[in-house]
């Protein structure tokens, strides 16, 4: 590579150098002026499928709103770009810690304005006074440097790889009360509870994601080994082509649309999820999703595998039917919500008629200056359900419901405090090894953030939860973490 005259071989310093080109060229075609407009977030919920609005009020660009024709992922962070008749227009976005099915995007200062700097014109020679010619001699060769970083304007299309990830580490203490000689120590201690390694290719249409969740090896959250599992569970990978700017589809296996937590515990207010997130939504689904989007409101359709299958599987339900889903919603600055539904058909209990299992999900959050609340409502109807009377398969069992409140006040960058309260009844797991008639818990977190890198969290959960049955035993648990996540 060749800058400046300097010609560099090592590819270290080549992209060195020639990152160091391209912003001197850039800065030599615009100069930065003073702020102006807003940007928001419209759409996506992963950097390589966000959409961004620009606003120009106040700006020296007389232009209606635009969406961002470049998006540059750095991370947690994005940087979206607008470019037009010599303006250029930069916003730069970090997730937010809470979560509703989605990722929330908070903005990073103001929007940057640059100005085109117009070449100066060549003033003309003076004349000079003519002298006889000199007889000609051989000169020695030239080699003419036809090399240049390119300009900021070529390089507006080109594609982006970029990595991150984070680990969640975390003390923890988790006590059981009222189940004789059940005991939770198999699950406290220090712990690499949660992490991830993020990768990501954007391109001008196409982009491509892929994330390989790490933790600690657990069954049923009891460790027995110092192993470290790999991809268990929420992994992702998947493609999204952008056939307009209002309209996308990904194909390959992401992560669920409903519900108010996520699966990465750094997306969310509380490390350790919660009994809704738990009992009653999808994890990660493989298939397909149409997602198209507009001024805020959006509708995603969805076709794929039964939830949390790579494939239809096994089942002796038999339970290996498509799924079908949507989720319809709006967001701006103030208000947020979403309605999702999802279905496919199963056998009934009794094994020899067909049904619907289907998840009905209700979400409704604000924000207004530093708090934060998020409410969900759900039913899971599983006609398959035979928990709440054993003894009989022929009847309809009620659907298992699930409330969630999530609230938080952000004191500072530094600072904030969360409480979360949750409720179950009619045992939504439909599960046999899992019967629950009703379960509450509260819960308080409070986050640190040291810098962009760190952040030091605690939390406090309490759970009570009543098993189905006449002469079922109420228990209660107890779990309290002190962690560190970690992020790259």
């Amino acid at each position: 590579m060749i800058c400046s005259g300097v010609v560099v071989r090592n590819l270290g310093l080549s992209l060195i150098v020639g990152l160091s080109c391209g912003l001197a060229q850039a800065s030599d075609d615009y100069k930065k002026s003073s702020s102006c407009g807003s940007a928001k977030v419209v759409s996506g919920d992963s950097c390589p499928n966000v959409n961004v609005e620009f606003n120009f009020s106040g700006c020296q660009l007389n232009s209606q709103p635009e969406v961002a024709k470049k998006i540059i992922c750095e991370g947690s962070e994005f940087k979206a770009r607008f470019q037009k008749d010599g303006f250029r227009y930069q916003a730069r976005f970090k997730r937010a810690d809470d979560g509703w099915g989605g990722v929330s995007w908070s903005q990073v200062g103001a929007i940057e304005q640059y100005v085109k700097v117009l070449p100066k014109p060549t003033p003309s020679p003076a004349p000079v006074a003519k002298t006889p010619p000199e007889p000609e001699v051989p000169a020695a060769p030239v080699f003419i440097n036809t090399e240049r970083a390119p300009s900021a304007e070529s390089s507006e299309g080109s594609s982006k790889f970029s990595f991150s990830g984070f680990a969640d580490v975390r003390y923890s203490n988790y006590s059981i009360k009222d189940l004789g000689t059940t005991s939770g120590h198999p699950q406290s201690g220090f712990a690499l509870e949660d992490g991830a390694v993020y990768g990501s290719y954007e391109g001008e249409k196409l982009s491509v994601m892929f994330d390989l969740p790490f933790r600690r090896s657990a069954t049923g959250g009891v460790s027995s080994n110092a192993n470290v599992v790999l991809g268990e569970t929420k992994a992702q990978a998947y493609l999204t082509y952008k056939f307009h700017e209002m309209f996308s589809a990904q194909v390959g296996q992401f992560d669920t649309l409903y519900g108010v937590e996520l699966n990465d515990s750094k997306d969310r207010l509380f490390g350790t999820a919660g009994i809704v997130y738990n009992a009653t939504l999808p994890i990660v689904h493989t298939g397909m999703v149409l997602d198209f989007h507009m001024n805020g409101g959006y509708l995603k359709a969805l076709v794929a595998n039964p939830s949390d299958r790579g494939s239809y599987g096994a089942a002796t339900n038999p339970d290996d039917n498509t799924e079908y889903g949507a989720a319809l919603g709006y967001s701006n600055d103030f208000i947020r919500g979403q309605i999702g539904y999802l279905a496919r058909p199963i056998n009934k209990a009794t094994g020899t008629e067909k049904g619907t299992r289907s998840l009905l999900d209700f979400i409704l959050g604000t924000t207004y200056g530093p708090f934060s609340i998020d409410l969900e409502y759900n039913m899971v109807d599983n006609p398959n359900k035979n928990t709440l009377t054993p003894t009989i398969n022929t009847d309809s069992e009620d659907a298992g419901q699930a409330f969630l409140a999530l609230a938080s006040y952000k004191f500072n960058d530094e600072f904030l405090f969360a409480v979360r309260y949750e409720s179950l009844t009619n045992d939504p797991f439909g599960d046999s090894t899992a019967t629950v008639d009703k379960a509450s818990s509260i819960g308080g977190a409070f986050h640190y953030t040291m810098d962009e890198h760190i952040q030091l969290r605690t939390e406090y959960v309490a759970t009570e939860t009543t098993p189905v049955g006449a002469n079922a035993v109420k228990w209660k648990d107890n779990r309290f973490n002190l962690g560190a996540l970690v992020s790259f």
